[in-house]
């Protein structure tokens, strides 16, 4: 069985094409700083913050929050988080931006990055049975379970 799979694709930005694969649980930082998992170039991107947002991937489910950002974290041209003009990031309330569960298509805007998010569910690959005479056979079908 293939396992599943969240793919975020850079579609626009300073690394256009880069596609980052998760097959497994993880929570993925983003923003400007050197730890972040996708850090986004420092000296291009001064409209990302230095922790920006987070994904929470666990695939084929996957989510966003902004993690108090001046500038907004979009998903499909909708801002979804945002701290004060006037307040510090440390004091951002996160509680404001609380997860948003993400669909294959959706694209999430990071500053000038943008990113789309692909996902590919688990999938049952049929097994291989040999028989001497006709050689390899599918043992299975997906839609019937047998081939007759």
């Amino acid at each position: 069985m293939q396992r599943p799979k969240v793919t975020l694709t850079v579609i626009e930005g300073t690394s256009v094409g880069k596609k980052y694969v998760f097959e497994e649980l993880a929570h993925v930082l983003v923003g400007r700083a050197s730890e972040c998992d996708i850090c986004l170039a420092p000296y291009l991107n001064i409209d990302v913050s230095r922790h920006h947002c987070l994904f929470i991937v666990d695939p084929p489910a996957i989510s966003v929050s902004d993690l108090g950002s001046k500038n907004g974290t979009f998903v499909n041209g909708v801002k979804v988080g945002q701290r004060l003009a006037h307040q510090p990031a440390d004091e951002a309330d996160l509680r404001e931006s609380p997860p948003l569960v993400l669909a294959d298509g959706d694209e999430v805007r990071i500053g000038g990055t943008i990113l789309r998010v692909g996902i590919r569910a688990a999938v049952a690959r049929p097994e291989l049975v040999g028989f001497p005479s006709f050689g390899w056979l599918w043992s299975s079908s997906p839609a019937t379970g047998t081939y007759g």
